[in-house]
């Protein structure tokens, strides 16, 4: 049973109603590319201090819907993972994996990383690391974990970053500079598997701090923004994105899943009952050796910054 919250819709409209027009658009576009080839949604969301009390789950249950395999930022408590599992698997009739990361975070603020997956789409496989930062340059060290298509049986990582926001854009630089590092590391760890980078990471990826990792990766988000403004229908930053191997040639489709306008809500009701950042996603197609998944994840010769 899902949770009744107050509407902020105009008295007397249905919200359900309202949200099936626009939804139609994203839906036959998933079902579109499902019918061509086999395609897996893979998405990122920053689902703002998940609990078991404080949001609208029937709402963020059916945004997760939309995707395969979701990596999930800001879940604060064991408990607000549980109640998202269960009523996902209600409201989609299908079981759902979940995989959720100790509390990591510096003094008393501490988060959980989540990953949630269709079972009858994607299984986990193994290798579930916490990344061990030896500096001590992360507040929320990364989290990642290998996964299965079912279809096409491809393997491949995913790994969850919460980039430290902090007083100045100087506290964030010294996290998005070590992300270099870090992919590197994963590739010493796994060379054998593709990995893609997601999360919140606080920062534009056309910022100077990110030079580094663009010698082996790219965003597949360069335009638009995923933090809801206070503005009504606006965004404010383009903070959330996936990073992919710059040398993967795998067909990729990605974008921004901006729920409030598909679902007819307002940025205030979302901001407070939802999530105050949209998901962002990518669609890859024929997940297989000869699609290029397996593409080098080492550094590109002529890599250049992202513009």
């Amino acid at each position: 049973m899902f949770m009744t919250k107050p509407s902020l819709l105009p008295a007397g409209i249905d919200k359900i109603t309202r949200a099936f027009i626009p939804l139609v658009t994203f839906m036959i576009l998933i079902a579109f590319a499902s019918a061509l080839s086999a395609e897996t949604r893979i998405a990122s969301w920053n689902i703002k201090r998940l609990r078991d009390d404080n949001k609208d789950f029937a709402a963020v249950v059916e945004v997760l819907s939309y995707f395969d395999v979701v990596g999930i930022q800001e879940a604060m408590e064991e408990d607000g993972v549980t109640r998202l599992v269960d009523e996902l698997e209600d409201y989609t009739g299908t079981d759902w994996g979940v995989m959720a990361s100790h509390a990591i975070g510096r003094g008393s603020y501490k988060e959980h990383y989540v990953y949630v997956w269709r079972k009858n789409r994607v299984e986990f496989v193994d290798s579930a690391l916490v990344y061990l930062d030896a500096q001590d340059v992360f507040a929320r060290e990364p989290l990642s974990a290998r996964f299965r298509e079912l279809e096409t049986g491809t393997t491949f990582m995913l790994a969850n970053i919460h980039v430290l926001y902090g007083d100045s854009k100087s506290d964030r630089t010294p996290e998005i500079r070590a992300l270099s590092d870090y992919w590197e590391w994963l590739g010493d760890t796994f060379p054998n598997e593709q990995f893609f980078l997601m999360g919140d990471f606080n920062m534009e990826p056309d910022d100077d701090s990110f030079l580094p990792l663009t010698r082996y990766a790219r965003p597949v988000i360069t335009n638009g923004a995923t933090t809801l403004s206070t503005n009504e229908g606006q965004y404010a930053n383009l903070y959330d994105n996936i990073w992919i191997p710059r040398r993967l040639s795998a067909e990729v489709s990605s974008g921004i899943f901006r729920f409030p306008q598909e679902m007819e809500y307002t940025n205030e009701y979302a901001r407070g009952e939802i999530s105050d950042h949209a998901p962002v996603y990518m669609i890859l197609s024929d997940m297989n050796e000869e699609s290029g998944l397996y593409a080098p994840a080492t550094a590109s010769p002529d890599a250049a910054p992202v513009q």
